[in-house]
């Protein structure tokens, strides 16, 4: 079903691409295209094949997509790696993204690599080949290999004392998350500063990248650190706010929400309290990845203004309280469809915000994007009217979603 629905989606943005450089006037090649559309979609059956078997260690819904998902981040940030060093490492090779990018077709003088390809399609059906023998030997709702021995059952409350306070007692259940994601965005954001003088140099000589810049002024490796890095740092609170909904559309229907509200505790106060342990979520992730970010600039000669930095770290916290507010609201009218409205707004609003300046869309287009109520605030003063609309949409979001919580029956 996958292969099916994915050469469906890679057919048809083949063809939106040929269209459109038939509007431009930029005719390509149609076979270029198929060629670089057939590689495209053996990378898309490989990255899933590989997050398949690497989700049969997973026990939750959850933890498959985050396993899933870190391995695949791992394997681009080597190709990545690979790309932007001069000497990469050995291991950034073994990236199946690098055999994608073997494949030229469409660029003037470049061409396919049917070898590449056809290791794509191998990794794919070794990967599910994996998948498939892991998903026979292993129990339902059990990792392949387990960890350690099946706690016994506990039938008397925690002595924890955590877990007593509020706000507290849900990080503490998410402390591995916690620590994963932290993680994560560190060692993103020490890699983004990395790159950033070589970066720099390719934009100082390539003109034709100046529509990246969005026109900003200033020394132009702090534009790039402000451009790249805090793009991903938006993208990496947007999917944390996701996860968060996600969780709290999973408790309403598992039944984890009815027993809380048992204890008893007031609807209004689980909805705080959801707040409030994102926020501080958020902080953790975004203190820990801004120093590091402070740390590298240092270390690579990047003169990155304190205060500015400061700023913009601190913006990132109603950003993402922003896509965590409208899930709320969703979530209290409708848990079932939540997560996948709000993963639509989130993709489009960043293709939005990254587009819209390269392809000289109209100011009304970029607009429209979420992100660009966050503004530059690391190279440009701090986006008032942002600021106010994110604040705003956090209120009005997390108030709808506690009165229509208050309406509604528990999973219905």
């Amino acid at each position: 079903s996958f292969a099916v629905v994915s050469a469906t989606a890679v057919t048809l943005a083949g063809l939106a691409a040929w269209v459109g450089g038939l509007v431009a006037g930029s005719a390509l090649d149609p076979v270029a295209v198929l060629e670089t559309s057939l590689s495209l979609w053996a990378l898309t059956l490989a990255c899933y094949a590989i997050a398949l078997a690497g989700a049969q260690q997973a026990t939750t819904f959850r933890g498959a997509a985050g396993v899933g998902g870190v391995v695949l981040l791992v394997l681009f940030l080597l190709d990545s790696l690979r790309k932007s060093s001069a000497t990469p490492p050995a291991i950034a090779n073994i990236s199946v993204f690098s055999l994608n990018d073997r494949t030229t077709a469409i660029a003037p003088g470049g061409s396919v690599d049917g070898g590449a390809i056809l290791v794509l399609f191998a990794v794919a059906a070794i990967a599910a080949a994996l998948a498939i023998w892991a998903f026979r030997r292993r129990d339902l709702d059990a990792a392949l290999i387990q960890i350690g021995r099946a706690a016994p059952a506990v039938h008397t409350m925690s002595s924890n004392p955590v877990l007593r306070v509020p706000v507290l007692r849900g990080l503490w259940q998410r402390r591995l998350s916690l620590t994963l994601w932290t993680l994560g965005s560190s060692a993103l954001a020490a890699f983004v500063v990395a790159i950033i003088n070589s970066a720099a140099d390719l934009f100082t000589k390539t003109s034709s990248l100046a529509g990246f810049l969005r026109g900003l002024g200033g020394d132009i490796h702090v534009v790039l650190l402000g451009l790249i890095w805090f793009a991903f740092a938006q993208a990496l609170f947007s999917v944390i706010a996701i996860t968060y909904v996600w969780r709290w559309a999973d408790d309403d229907s598992n039944g984890s929400l009815e027993l809380e509200l048992a204890q008893p505790v007031s609807r209004t106060a689980v909805t705080v309290e959801r707040a409030a342990e994102l926020l501080c979520f958020l902080v953790v992730v975004a203190l820990v990845s801004s120093a590091v970010v402070l740390l590298v600039a240092s270390a690579t000669h990047i003169n990155v203004a304190l205060g500015n930095l400061v700023v913009a770290t601190a913006l990132l916290l109603p950003f993402g309280l922003t896509f965590a507010a409208v899930g709320a609201a969703l979530a209290g009218f409708q848990p079932r469809v939540a997560v996948g409205v709000l993963a639509t707004v989130s993709v489009v609003s960043y293709l939005l915000f990254q587009l819209a300046p390269a392809f000289r869309w109209p100011n009304w287009a970029a607009d429209l994007s979420v992100f660009q109520l966050y503004g530059e605030p690391l190279v440009q003063p701090v986006f008032v009217g942002g600021l106010i609309a994110m604040l705003a949409v956090v209120v009005v979001g997390f108030g709808a979603g506690g009165a229509l919580m208050q309406r509604r029956d528990v999973a219905g």
